[in-house]
């Protein structure tokens, strides 16, 4: 796994989440992909930062299997807390907003707005 990111000196912003069997390979690609390193270079203000994580699968585990529900686990909770990914093409993710009014508990667990991806 890994996650080309922005950090603020608050927060960390993914901008773009990934995974792939020979991470060096991979990220050489990426580097190499301009309209994506310029989408990168031109995102969220802040120093750039690549997050490198290894999946070590206990035996009898399909770790193809396990990376891909990890991706779609963070992308997923990327698009809750608001944050436009990237895609290969180096364009963001379209997402819906959904925004909660009134009730003051609701607002507590979901937050003000809530972004889901869409289909497609």
């Amino acid at each position: 796994m890994y996650m080309f990111c922005c950090w603020d000196n608050e927060r960390l912003i993914p901008l773009y989440i990934g995974r792939a069997k020979n991470m060096y390979a991979q990220i050489r690609v990426h580097l190499a992909t301009t309209p994506l390193m310029k989408r990168i270079a031109h995102g969220a203000k802040g120093e750039r930062v690549l997050i490198l994580g290894e999946y070590r699968p206990k035996s009898g585990q399909s770790s193809a299997t396990a990376l891909a529900i990890v991706e779609r686990v963070l992308m997923e909770l990327a698009f809750a807390e608001g944050y436009a990914l990237l895609n290969t093409t180096g364009t963001k993710t379209p997402t819906h907003a959904v925004r909660c009014s009134g009730v003051r508990r609701a607002k507590q667990v979901s937050g003000g707005t809530m972004y889901i991806k869409m289909s497609g």
